[in-house]
């Protein structure tokens, strides 16, 4: 039988605890293992002995959110990734990917080490994250299915921002570009279980940074961060989600989703001089802290979902 041209459009990826297929435009989870060739000294000019590496499943997904399935996805992604219980553990799901008609794959156990959201002016909200699993089965092939025939990508004009504090408030009017990156710093652990798959999958203390493009200069947020030696902690909080057209629940639409997140830390601002618009970029770190929500475990920083 002759070789024919599967063509990826037909694929999917699907978490388990999200009802529908999220949307992806690329999505490059894997299976891998490496092959090492020491040089043993075995009186031949060839190699003769090789090494079998762990088997290591990793990748990330990308894709726009979109209204018909935005609450469901992000809340998801966003609880996986910054939910913590007791013990500092976060929480996994399976993750189904169908490459090509044919060839599909299930990774189990896998958490979000790391998330991505950011938004620009003119542009589409977009998520990136990267995931660790623990095994690869056999995936699902069954056709996936979608409230709607079609669906609007979430905008820029649907963007709820500010930042506030006790000294200062930045409205989503001076904004151009946001965006957060959650680390989770997850490390796979192996043991005696005669298999070359880790025995579990944890994530360490997380790091929470961002970066946010601002018209013109914002005095407050930069005198915020000139004077921050004469405090000893801060209490900046950045509001961050959707809603759509300004309605919080729209009919046959997911409606609104926004996180608050607190404790922020404000880096000075970067000027340059161009003949173009003047703007300003402003880096952040935000450290939640345990007196919200106890160290960041399930309470989080979630406002709404």
């Amino acid at each position: 039988m002759p070789s024919i041209a599967n063509l990826g459009y037909v694929g999917y990826a699907k978490f388990g605890k999200i009802n529908s297929p999220v949307r992806v435009t690329s999505a490059d989870l894997h299976l891998a293992q490496s092959v090492t060739k020491p040089d043993i000294i075995d009186g031949k000019t060839d190699k003769t002995v090789y090494i079998l590496g762990p088997k290591i499943i990793e990748g990330g997904l990308s894709f726009p959110a979109v209204h018909d399935q935005a609450t469901g996805v992000i809340s998801s992604i966003w609880n996986m990734a910054v939910q913590r219980d007791a013990d500092g553990r976060i929480s996994n799901d399976d993750i189904n990917v169908k490459y090509a008609t044919g060839v599909s794959y299930k990774y189990t156990d896998c958490i979000i080490n790391t998330l991505e959201m950011s938004v620009t002016q003119q542009a589409t909200l977009d998520v990136t994250l990267n995931v660790m699993g623990k095994d690869r089965i056999t995936g699902d092939t069954t056709e996936p299915s979608y409230s709607y025939r079609n669906t609007r990508a979430i905008t820029w004009n649907d963007i709820i921002f500010g930042i506030s504090s006790s000294s200062l408030n930045v409205a989503g009017s001076e904004t151009r570009q946001f965006s957060i990156n959650i680390n989770n710093d997850a490390d796979r652990y192996y043991t005696f279980n005669r298999l070359l798959a880790p025995q579990d999958l944890a994530p360490r203390k997380r790091e929470i940074t961002g970066t946010m493009e601002i018209m013109g200069r914002n005095l407050g947020l930069a005198n915020l961060a000139l004077t921050n030696q004469n405090r000893c902690h801060e209490d900046g909080v950045i509001r961050f989600g959707y809603e759509l057209g300004g309605l919080t629940s729209a009919t046959g639409c997911a409606g609104s989703w926004v996180v608050e997140i607190p404790g922020c830390v404000f880096e000075i601002e970067t000027l340059n001089l161009t003949n173009n618009l003047f703007v300003t970029t402003v880096n952040y770190h935000a450290l939640p802290g345990i007196t919200f929500g106890s160290e960041g475990r399930s309470t989080n920083f979630v406002v709404s979902s």
